[in-house]
């Protein structure tokens, strides 16, 4: 998921302060991308129809707030 401040400005803050918030929540993610605006979710191969969706909701309640 790419975070844009505007059309000229990468949001590199909202990335990591997403990352904070996801992480204070039980979900790991990273950014990636030249600017690190980027969240990456890289779940194992493993991962169940249950953790996948409290991934999806815990990542829809953060972009949210």
């Amino acid at each position: 998921i790419e975070l844009i401040h505007d059309e000229f400005h990468p949001g590199n803050r909202w990335a990591q302060q997403m990352v904070q918030k996801l992480l204070k929540r039980g979900l790991i993610m990273v950014t990636e991308g030249v600017c690190q605006n980027v969240l990456a979710l890289t779940p194992p191969l493993t991962i169940t129809e249950k953790q996948l969706e409290f991934a999806v909701d815990t990542l829809d309640i953060c972009l949210k707030i």
